[in-house]
């Protein structure tokens, strides 16, 4: 991993490719085509040249258009009359002079010489000393410290590229361009922004500097989460950054928030979630900087999204009631351009239509071509205005990616030309916004909020009793009022009733309904339910007869008492049943969760020797998607998984299990895939990353827990698949034990390094599933951590590598 800080690195500006202490990078060479490559992409980029498939090759080593190009453009030379030596490493002084070619290209005035000589002025070669002191005077490429340049010194990857995003934005100060954002995005995502550990910290620092920077007036605003986990984090503090843009016209005028977070999970440095979008808020306000606006602007990076919104919460709820009144609204950049992504969508915590949403989508069309998908999302920052009565909007890609959340979220999963535009569309919207022409738009954003603000709860939205306040407002895209409080003096439970506005049951009235938290130390946990349906004006047989319409016959319970919907899983997913009863006299309907004693039933077994198409007359289209989708897993001649499994434990975080059919025995599995958590409606995958994330997943059990790698004999049934002593020799899993656990293993909390993800610390036999999974679907290691160890392990393989062929190639996923 890149030891680079921000501030060292690209976003303050002000110390550009310096070699020094105060500037380093994985010290990766760059060769002189990378940067002839990098050169010709940057002059595309910015507009300054058309490309040049010239058939005119002037060297005999290399055919690259890039080169050619150049060459043809007076900017490269080679090093004889007929050789370019693309392999070889550049030179500092080298890259100098290229560079200083390229700024009289894109037409930057160099500034007057000034300033004493380097102290190493005398190695300076006679034919560089000219661009090297022209670099310098602009800014654009300073020394390596203690007065001195270093001509001869190789010049770094990192160094090269982000010495032609200086030039690109010297040339162009006001763009959005993909070589800015790309080198922002490695920045921002150099390493793990846990909340309250020091990569959050230094993060939050950086960007401030960034901001003050652009002369901006930012606020480093730390706040606490009291329940942040320990290990990493030196503190349960976190830190947003605002930084404002006052209005240059209307100080009393509208404001409008454009926010993203730039915290992420643990093991892994987010890049796509949500380094990509926290980029792209710091090259919004690079290249708003220097707008004139009518309309105050805060960028806002926020802290702590990853456990519960807990920054974006904390900033609302210090809002004034006049600023929220002035607020137009808030948009969330929240995950953009993963390369397997095919557009960016624009979402609200309900899916109703908003004025901000809006002005987004005709952007959209006005950027790309093609007006972007509308949808609904909650589990994003925007949630939390909108819990404040501020309009919220998320903009996202439209696919999760299997990386989410894992050691695989890494730079390389983002595509800059997939991200750059959406953020030309956020910039587009607040031209317009800022614009003196447009007027103040607050007022109508506010009166397109839902007039019920009731929120549509579908089964595809479960509440279960257990549930986390946060959690269940970010699932239903929608936050109660706090109404009163009440004590249960027979168990002494604190219960905190919050009370909102919901559709019911496909029903067209919006029903006040209590959700009713029982308090534990700070947190808010969901005791009871129950919908207010007095208003109805029903009687009792009345409600039952629409209950009866929208969920079928009652059942009736042996003491005589009626309850709607089904106790059995297959056909009542959501998990919920319904009675009608009274709360304070008056008429409601009371949420009873159907408790199972099996965990999930089987649906549909189908053998995997037989194809997906031998079975066409006996599936339904869900059925149908899940077995060639597995066939697309498994390759035809695996030994051990006997037969795929439609099944269901309801609406959950499960997804799939992988199952021995005799523990005794080792020789045959079960793979078992949720039918409801993992497809659509209409039979398609409702989520393709985390469902195909999962099948391959519980593949990886098959392929790691069969007779081949355990010893059933051996197998102690109470340690489950823990125990060592039954790994067998030669064994995937032994020889992953060995080199990852004989020594003891630390835990996820204390290093988050050791494991792909959290999931991938509960256990041995479980971390090697999970780590099979991102060995497959991911990129390959290049880090020195154990999580890319573990990953690096599985390329030891050959037969394993030839299973992830088989299934990159099935699935589309780019070569590596």
């Amino acid at each position: 991993m890149r030891k680079k800080r921000l501030c060292a690195g690209l976003l303050a500006l002000q110390l550009v490719c310096s070699a020094g202490a105060a500037y380093t990078d994985n010290g990766v060479t760059m060769t002189r085509l990378q940067y002839a490559d990098a050169a010709y992409e940057m002059l595309l980029d910015a507009g300054a040249a058309e490309d040049a498939q010239t058939a005119d090759r002037p060297f005999t080593d290399t055919d690259a258009a890039s080169v050619s190009a150049l060459y043809h453009w007076g900017i490269l030379k080679g090093t004889s009359d007929k050789a370019f030596s693309p392999a070889d490493s550049l030179t500092r002084e080298e890259a100098a002079v290229i560079l200083d070619r390229l700024r009289a290209l894109l037409q930057v005035t160099p500034a007057k010489a000034s300033g004493e000589p380097y102290r190493d002025d005398a190695a300076i070669s006679d034919w560089a000393s000219g661009s090297v002191y022209a670099l310098r005077d602009l800014g654009l490429m300073l020394g390596t410290g203690e007065g001195k340049f270093s001509p001869a010194d190789k010049l770094t990857d990192r160094q090269g590229k982000t010495l032609l995003t200086r030039l690109q934005r010297l040339a162009r100060p006001a763009a959005l361009t993909r070589l800015s954002y790309e080198n922002t995005l490695d920045s921002v995502a150099d390493e793990s922004r846990w909340s309250g550990t020091p990569g959050e910290q230094a993060a939050a620092k950086e960007i401030a500097a960034a901001m003050r920077g652009w002369g901006y007036e930012v606020t480093e605003q730390p706040f606490d989460f009291t329940d942040a986990p320990q290990g990493k984090q030196i503190s349960k503090q976190a830190t947003n950054v605002i930084a404002v843009k006052k209005a240059n016209r209307d100080p009393n005028g509208d404001i409008l928030v454009i926010s993203a977070h730039h915290d992420s999970m643990p093991s892994t440095v987010g890049a796509d979630d949500n380094a990509s979008g926290t980029a792209m808020l710091l090259e919004l306000a690079r290249a708003l900087k220097d707008i004139e606006t009518d309309t105050e602007l805060r960028f806002i990076s926020f802290s702590a999204e990853e456990q519960g919104l807990k920054g974006s919460t904390y900033y609302t709820a210090l809002l004034s009631d006049a600023e929220k009144t002035h607020i137009v609204g808030d948009i969330q950049i929240d995950m953009i351009g993963h390369y397997m992504s095919d557009t960016t969508t624009v979402k609200t915590t309900d899916g109703a239509p908003s004025l901000l949403g809006n002005m987004l989508l005709a952007a959209s069309k006005k950027v790309t071509g093609n007006t972007w998908p509308a949808g609904i999302e909650g589990a994003s920052d925007h949630m939390a205005f909108q819990r404040e009565g501020i309009p919220g909007v998320l903009v996202e890609q439209d696919r999760l990616g299997t990386e989410n959340h894992k050691w695989s979220d890494r730079p390389a999963v983002i595509d800059p030309a997939k991200a750059l535009p959406a953020g030309q569309a956020v910039a587009e919207v607040v031209r317009e916004i800022a614009s003196a022409e447009t007027g103040p738009l607050a007022q109508q954003s506010h009166s397109m909020l839902k007039a019920d603000s009731a929120v549509t709860i579908t089964d595809r939205m479960p509440v279960f009793t257990g549930m986390q306040k946060n959690e269940l407002e970010v699932r239903i895209g929608a936050a109660g009022a706090f109404e009163k409080t009440e004590y249960d003096d027979e168990l002494g439970w604190q219960l905190d009733h919050y009370v909102m506005n919901a559709k019911w049951f496909g029903w067209s009235e919006a029903l006040p309904t209590d959700f009713v938290y029982r308090r534990i130390d700070d947190s808010l946990w969901l005791e009871k339910l129950y919908i207010r349906t007095a208003s109805l004006g029903l009687t009792d047989e009345q409600l039952a007869a629409r209950l009866t319409a929208a969920l079928g016959q009652p059942q009736t319970e042996n003491s005589g008492s009626q309850y709607w919907g089904l106790n059995s899983m297959d056909q009542n997913p959501s998990m919920l049943r319904w009675q009608i009863s009274a709360q304070d006299g008056a008429q409601v309907l009371t949420m009873v969760p159907v408790i199972h004693t099996l965990v999930g039933v089987d649906l549909k077994a189908f053998d995997f020797s037989r194809s997906p198409a031998s079975y066409a007359a006996e599936c339904d289209a869900e059925e149908k998607t899940l077995l060639e989708t597995m066939h697309k897993i498994i390759p035809p001649e695996d030994k051990y998984v006997k037969r795929i499994i439609s099944w269901t434990d309801g609406y959950s975080a499960i997804l799939g299990m992988c199952q021995p059919q005799d523990a005794s025995t080792l020789t045959a599995f079960d793979i078992r895939i949720d039918r409801f958590d993992c497809f659509n409606e209409d039979g398609a995958l409702s989520n393709i990353d985390k469902t195909l994330a999962t099948m391959v997943h519980e593949y990886g059990h098959a392929l790691t827990l069969n007779a081949s790698q355990i010893d059933p004999s051996k197998r102690d049934d109470s340690s489950g698949f823990n125990d060592p002593a039954a790994y067998r020799d030669g064994s995937y899993l032994k020889a992953f034990y060995d080199q990852f656990y004989a020594g003891g293993a630390a835990s996820y909390i204390d290093r988050p390094e050791n494991y792909v993800d959290e999931y991938a610390s509960s256990s041995p036999f479980e971390d090697i599933a999970e780590t099979f999974m991102v060995f497959v679907t991911g990129g390959k290691p290049t880090g020195s951590t154990m999580a890319d160890q573990k990953v690096a392990f599985f390329y030891g393989y050959p037969e394993l590598q030839s299973v992830r062929s088989y299934i990159r190639t099935n699935f589309a996923f780019p070569a590596d």
